[in-house]
């Protein structure tokens, strides 16, 4: 798929150099399927509506965002206005527009969530072991956030005796050690990386971001549903979901910034329905970036921690990811150990 950086360095470089700006129809010519000839011998061609509509509303919106400007309308065609790219010069931060661009950030934002996933549905992946108190099969989520590094809740990895990594074909990622916090209680910052000798697959590495109050957030992650092998659930906050793949992604909103008598820590509540496996699932906004991982269900008023009644509302309780930078700068480091197939911190 053609992406906003191709958009735009199309109308940055110019295709004529005796020209100062190049109309969307010129850009449209080097898509494939937008033309056709059907006719060799009258030189008749036929053109693709819907893909013309579909990159106007792009430009339309890389517009809005400053990335082009217009400088001839369209003709009764619609989709053929002429554009110059506004240089990077120009931005706030030349060299953080142009990893944004890189990243995907507009592309994220212009086409959706459901983009996001298909971009990152192997950058999410769960975590099977057996829990170290009942010795049930148990398991978490973990995300990729690059140099071999994947992102999970604490408990995910304290809370087995055993683990395993998987990839969407089942196999076992090599792993090597996993961090914690340095100097804290694990009930409290509960956040831990997993370190990888190795990666198999070539999978998009996260970027990390603040959150802010009403964001837009997408929930991926993997929950244990009896009868089930690992599937792919994709819901939004108030409607019923369908099963689609391995993992489950549910659609939400930030909707408090608060801070807990019992932690130390700020988090923030998301209203995405979650469960458990869901543990260690990253907290997407709506420009692909992850600004939080999922920690803890709620309990609600009448069960509390005792009763051992989870909130029925489903809100999620999440760490901001400024927590796993500042993991990475103060690690305590435990190395792993391969036994019978699965890995456990070394004794």
């Amino acid at each position: 798929m053609t992406t906003v950086k191709d958009i735009y360095d199309f109308f940055h470089q110019f295709p004529d150099k005796d020209k100062n700006s190049a109309s969307l129809m010129e850009f449209l010519e080097t898509i494939p399927g937008f033309s056709e000839t059907v006719s060799s011998e009258k030189g008749m061609s036929s053109i693709n509506m819907s893909i013309g509509k579909e990159y106007l509303k792009i430009c339309e919106q890389m517009e809005d965002d400053n990335l082009l400007i217009k400088v001839k309308e369209a003709s009764i065609l619609k989709i053929d206005p002429q554009y110059i790219a506004v240089d990077k010069v120009n931005f706030s931060n030349p060299e953080e527009f142009i990893q944004e661009l890189d990243y995907g950030v507009y592309d994220f934002k212009y086409r959706g969530f459901a983009y996001t996933r298909s971009c990152f549905e192997n950058s999410v992946l769960p975590i099977v072991g057996k829990n170290r108190i009942t010795g049930d099969e148990d398991m978490g989520t973990c995300y990729y956030i690059g140099n071999n590094l994947f992102v999970t809740a604490a408990h995910c990895v304290k809370g087995l005796k055993y683990f395993n990594i998987l990839c969407p074909d089942n196999s076992p990622v090599e792993l090597e050690s996993v961090w914690y916090t340095k100097g804290e209680d694990l009930n409290d910052y509960d956040l831990a990386i997993i370190k990888s000798k190795n990666v198999p697959m070539d999978i998009k590495a996260f970027k990390l971001k603040d959150p802010f109050i009403l964001n837009d957030v997408l929930t991926m992650g993997y929950p244990l549903i009896p009868g089930l092998n690992l599937v792919l659930i994709s819901e939004t906050a108030t409607v019923a979901s369908y099963v689609y793949g391995r993992q489950k992604a549910s659609v939400g909103q930030i909707v408090a910034e608060v801070g807990s008598y019992m932690s130390k820590l700020d988090f923030f509540v998301i209203t995405a329905r979650v469960k458990g496996g869901n543990s260690g699932c990253p907290v997407i906004n709506n420009e692909g970036c992850v600004v939080g991982t999922v920690f803890q269900i709620p309990f609600d008023s009448q069960g509390g921690s005792d009763g051992g009644r989870y909130d029925i509302m489903g809100y999620g309780i999440c760490l901001p990811s400024k927590y796993v930078n500042a993991l990475i700068k103060n690690r305590d480091i435990h190395q792993l150990v391969l036994k019978g197939g699965y890995y456990a911190e070394l004794a």
